[in-house]
């Protein structure tokens, strides 16, 4: 069977659902599956099978860090 796994979050960091796609491709690749993981990733080398990783859009964890730091520069403007 061909699977897709796909990630909002910025496959370069590990843990969490990052840990966990992995070794859920790693286990679907043992029982022959064809697997491909589509995540974005701050980093171009992937220290996970390259070839069946492809790299797409901005991780949730760089637009949440994102979306902080603009909500704490407008608390700040707004309390002056």
């Amino acid at each position: 069977m061909k699977v897709g796994l796909v990630s909002p979050y910025d496959f370069a960091s590990p843990g969490g659902v990052t840990d966990h796609v992995r070794h859920l491709a790693r286990q679907l690749r043992r029982l022959d599956h064809q697997v491909r993981i589509f995540a974005p990733s701050s980093r171009a080398d992937v220290d996970f099978d390259s070839a069946e990783f492809y790299r797409i859009g901005t991780s949730a964890t760089s637009t949440a860090a994102q979306s902080s730091s603009l909500t704490s520069r407008t608390l700040t403007a707004e309390s002056r």
